[in-house]
């Protein structure tokens, strides 16, 4: 059943099919709860550091702009946005 309910699935945005890796975290990250996927985006965040390996947000201000992300907006994409997604956007938007 999984592999015919895989083979249906489609990107929202391009309308490919998604690739096994892709279905498999949508699966882990559906059956996530919404705290566990917040504390992978800030595990995400703060390991991301600079060439010097100095970090490139600090907590505070991954945990500020985290939070400016309602439940709501995460649950909506977790089939669609892994936490390191999530984490490029949110040092994008910085």
């Amino acid at each position: 059943r999984v592999a015919a309910a895989w083979s249906r699935l489609k990107s929202p945005i391009t309308h490919e099919p998604l690739s096994l890796q892709r279905f498999l975290s949508v699966i882990i990250f559906f059956n996530m709860d919404i705290h566990e996927y917040r504390q992978l985006i800030l595990n995400e965040l703060l390991a991301r550091k600079t060439e010097k390996g100095e970090p490139i947000i600090s907590e505070l201000e991954a945990n500020n702009l985290l939070n400016e992300l309602t439940d709501e907006d995460l649950i909506m994409g977790m089939p669609f946005n892994e936490p390191k997604d999530i984490a490029d956007i949110i040092i994008q938007i910085k």
